[in-house]
């Protein structure tokens, strides 16, 4: 099992890649295997492509992101993170959004799971 510790580093890291708009960093935080609950209509997604499919939707649009985490609650191998986003697109508009993300990990320190809990009025409109 891994320690809170380990745990909220490999979600640091989730954040550092998001922040720095890295999405070959966001596919290798993630197992093969992985699957993403609420991305898309048909949840959840699972995979190598969809890995590399939600980085390129929740990082390409961008060209500036700032994520906080506000409160983590860690639970056997994972954690719920609270967390703020403020965010500029490729066409400058700015978009600010609280979410929870739920990680599963597995014992090789790579993101088993995730869950997106966010409001999608936020993101209404969005022009990349």
């Amino acid at each position: 099992m891994l320690s809170p510790e380990q745990i909220r580093a490999i979600i640091e890291s989730y954040i550092h890649v998001n922040n720095t708009l890295d999405t070959e960093g966001f596919v290798n935080l993630f197992a093969k295997d992985a699957a993403f609950y609420y991305v898309a209509e048909t949840s959840p997604i699972i995979g190598e492509a969809a890995t590399r499919q939600i980085a390129e939707q929740s990082i390409i649009p961008f060209r500036e992101m700032h994520v906080t985490i506000n409160r983590l609650f860690f639970v056997a191998n994972g954690a719920a993170m609270f967390y703020t986003a403020q965010m500029t697109t490729q066409s400058g508009q700015s978009i600010t959004s609280d979410g929870i993300d739920v990680f599963e990990l597995n014992e090789e320190g790579k993101i088993q799971s995730i869950r997106f809990f966010l409001d999608p009025e936020n993101f209404a409109g969005l022009v990349a």
